[in-house]
């Protein structure tokens, strides 16, 4: 899916005479080490450590698509509203899975 989407967004910047940026940002970077360490650590413990550090980038993700639309979204053309809107509408979903798995492991304890 975030390749998908990559590609739609970069797509639209180019269009725009934009160059996309492509790198990582320090957050993104360091996020994901620590979610490989802590899948390490993690690995003899608990699934739900991790659906919960999951639901957590999630969140991340979900809150700048929902400030793209609020804030930037008088900005955006017609278009660009549509795929942006689509995009956080399956964001939005795959958290509340990613949330309702790790609410699932949390009951059953």
């Amino acid at each position: 899916t975030s390749i998908k989407f990559k590609e739609e967004l970069v797509s639209e910047v180019q269009k725009l005479g934009g160059a996309p940026t492509q790198e990582t940002k320090t957050e993104g970077k360091v996020f994901r080490a620590w979610m490989g360490f802590k899948t390490v650590l993690t690995a003899h413990h608990s699934r739900s450590i991790l659906l919960f550090s999951c639901e957590i980038g999630e969140e991340v993700v979900v809150d700048a698509y929902s400030n793209a639309l609020s804030y930037h979204g008088k900005n955006l053309s017609a278009e660009q509203q549509i795929i942006i809107s689509a995009q956080y509408a399956t964001i939005t979903d795959e958290y509340g899975q990613i949330k309702g798995r790790r609410d699932m492991l949390v009951e059953q304890k």
